[in-house]
């Protein structure tokens, strides 16, 4: 079962997002992921991997 976010401005999101690697290994993060953990241009993220996948992504400060 998926979790559901309500975001501001009344939009509901699924907790699966999908990104894409650029050549400089760079990661865009989706627009809806950026505004439910309140990323702006600049902020800092702390990434978790548990094997070969990312199972925790927060915001730092």
């Amino acid at each position: 079962m998926r979790k559901l976010f309500k975001l501001r401005g009344g939009i509901t999101v699924a907790n699966i997002f999908i990104g894409k690697m650029s050549q400089k290994g760079q990661i865009v993060i989706p627009v809806a992921l950026r505004e439910a953990l309140g990323l702006e241009k600049g902020s800092k993220v702390s990434f978790e991997l548990n094997g070969r996948e990312i199972t925790n992504c927060v915001r730092l400060g």
